[in-house]
């Protein structure tokens, strides 16, 4: 269902994008992903089996895996990214924590430090995205002023040779 809210969601922002409505296809991309994290996050409890640790492993992987998956995806929006994470991974931490065990505090501190861990990568992840889209916008606003003074005169702004031979 919530995979295909959000198919649905990217289909029509492929087809009917326009600088008015880009806000209202951005909170959908939130809501989808905020659903999927609640998703994940309740897997991570609802499914936490108390009294076998290879599960609790094999969940904490599963976890693992679809939070380290999403910091690519939705890095360039790091406010999504962080509530997807938060949903996704606080759920079992809880579940962790409440179960009072040696076992289950450590296995809690090492998903603590895998928390932090991501939220480290994914501010960097954002920043690299950014950074990069920020210097291809530079170059095509360089490259147009390049071709611009290349076939008008930066004077007057007239046309010149070069633009009436081609």
């Amino acid at each position: 269902l919530i995979t295909g809210y959000r198919f649905i969601t990217l289909k029509l922002y492929k087809k009917y994008l326009t600088e008015k409505n880009s806000h209202l296809y951005y909170r959908h991309f939130f809501i989808g992903a905020a659903l999927s994290g609640l998703c994940w996050g309740a897997a991570g409890y609802f499914l936490f089996v108390s009294e076998n640790v290879f599960y609790q492993s094999l969940l904490a992987f599963i976890i693992a895996g679809m939070s380290a998956g999403s910091i690519l995806i939705l890095a360039p929006f790091i406010e999504i990214l962080l509530t997807y994470m938060f949903l996704v991974i606080t759920p079992f931490f809880i579940r962790l924590v409440e179960e009072w065990t040696l076992e289950s505090h450590q296995m809690a501190f090492m998903v603590f430090l895998f928390g932090f861990v991501m939220l480290t990568s994914s501010r960097r992840t954002h920043k690299i995205i950014i950074d990069g889209l920020c210097m291809r916008h530079k170059y095509y606003k360089a490259e147009e002023q390049i071709t611009h003074l290349a076939y008008y005169d930066d004077l007057t702004g007239v046309a010149n040779r070069r633009l009436l031979t081609n």
